[in-house]
């Protein structure tokens, strides 16, 4: 872990955004059933679905969106 203060200069860095990203994301409609997108994030291994609506960009569904899911489920099925 490299740590820095102000005046002092980063080290050199030769990584790029494309190391870290999809070139190939995980897109689905926005009529896909959540079951489907779940299973494949698990099945993927992999933190965020583009959602589409006619081909356009409609929103981004996260991990973060899928606890928040299954909270509320787990919620209803207790009341």
């Amino acid at each position: 872990m490299v740590f820095a203060t102000a005046g002092d200069s980063l080290p050199e860095c030769r990584q790029y955004v494309e190391d870290f990203c999809s070139l190939d994301p995980y897109m689905v409609d926005d009529d896909t059933p959540a079951a489907t997108v779940l299973e494949e994030m698990a099945k993927r291994h992999i933190g965020s679905v583009i959602i589409l609506s006619q081909g356009c960009l409609a929103g981004i569904f996260t991990v973060t969106d899928a606890c928040a899911l299954l909270a509320r489920l787990l919620k209803n099925s207790a009341a």
